[in-house]
């Protein structure tokens, strides 16, 4: 728990390749992928975005977690701003 307070590349590395580390982790990163995808996938229904747009940017959601919300925000972002136009 120590090396939690002050973490470093090594501490994390070694907590991770624990079975219960690596579990915890595993569960954590699929909880967020998979909350964030359903609601990016309900919110892009509200807004009426079109599949086409929206699947690719769920696959990215589903493997890269943050790196694909952010790319859905930004993705979103830019059709609403297109609809205004």
């Amino acid at each position: 728990m120590a090396g939690l307070a002050n973490p470093t590349l090594a501490i994390i590395a070694a907590i991770l390749g624990q079975p219960t580390g690596a579990t915890i982790a595993w569960a954590h990163f699929l909880a967020f992928d998979l909350f964030v995808g359903r609601w990016a996938y309900l919110d892009s229904r509200e807004k009426e975005i079109t599949a086409w747009i929206v699947s690719p940017l769920l696959f990215f959601i589903l493997m890269v977690g943050p790196l694909g919300f952010l790319l859905y925000l930004l993705g979103r972002t830019a059709v609403l701003r297109q609809r205004k136009k």
